[in-house]
């Protein structure tokens, strides 16, 4: 090297720490301040995400934020509350997995790049509905849209899995 302190190697890994789902950030925010106006500006949590690219990385694509001035709310979420944690996660696994299904176009059975929103999708499907096709499940949120919500209500409960 020519200069002190150059760079003379670089390795980067990625890591997983927990778990084999990714995940994606979360936010503690004052949604009084930042939605100030907004709907959305009572609402305990918020998903903020863009569905039109499907493709792109799901950890960088979706961002949970959670409304700092819900404290009852943020504690529970933070503690790790059973049923709070499933009832964010299951409207998380809805917003995406609708998304993919409302555009009958997608082939989502094809395959896709791992770790993208398409693919987490399509985990959160197979997981919900383990013997279901997408257009079976599509037809389901059409035709039985209770039936479908509690199947992802019911595949969101991360902690009574892991009790089984």
């Amino acid at each position: 090297p020519h200069y002190p302190a150059a760079r003379l190697w670089s390795d980067d890994h990625d890591l997983r720490l927990e778990g084999e789902e990714p995940r994606f950030p979360m936010e503690i925010t004052s949604f009084s301040e930042r939605f100030k106006g907004q709907p959305q500006s009572a609402a305990p949590w918020l998903l903020h995400w863009t569905p039109g690219d499907l493709g792109a990385d799901f950890g960088s694509a979706v961002r949970l934020f959670l409304n700092q001035d819900r404290e009852d709310f943020t504690e529970r979420f933070l503690e790790g509350d059973r049923s709070t944690m499933q009832v964010v996660l299951s409207d998380t696994m809805i917003q995406v997995i609708r998304a993919v299904l409302l555009r009958p176009d997608l082939d989502a059975e094809s395959d896709v790049q791992e770790g993208s929103v398409l693919w987490q999708a399509r985990y959160w499907m197979n997981l919900a509905f383990p013997h279901l096709k997408v257009p079976a499940v599509r037809s389901l949120l059409e035709a039985h849209p209770a039936s479908f919500h509690a199947g992802i209500l019911a595949a969101a409960d991360v902690v009574g899995e892991e009790a089984e």
